[in-house]
């Protein structure tokens, strides 16, 4: 699945999610690879404003370190995909910063 696809950011990923509705309760359980991204970070200078809920990763890192990152900054999020990438961090007993 291709989520964004311009001259400063290209992403696909490929989800397994499983959706639920049980009267007024919604789970959405699965995952999400993402096998290719690029950032070009030139590009983001010229005008492209960053969220603050954006991670940029350094390719360099180890996964545990990208995710130690991404999940110290998703933790005090409700999306549930943030959910997901904080209870994987915990699961693997990383550490979150503050």
């Amino acid at each position: 699945m291709l989520l964004s696809n311009t001259s400063e950011l290209r992403i696909v990923a490929n989800p397994d999610l499983d959706f639920t509705l049980a009267g007024t309760d919604m789970k959405l359980r699965g995952s999400v690879v993402v096998p290719e991204a690029d950032l070009d970070l030139e590009r983001l200078d010229r005008g492209t404003s960053v969220s603050e809920d954006v991670v940029v990763l350094d390719p360099e890192w180890s996964e545990a370190e990208a995710l130690t990152l991404t999940a110290s900054a998703e933790r005090m999020s409700e999306h549930p995909l943030a959910a997901a990438i904080v209870r994987g961090a915990k699961e693997r007993g990383l550490p979150l910063s503050e």
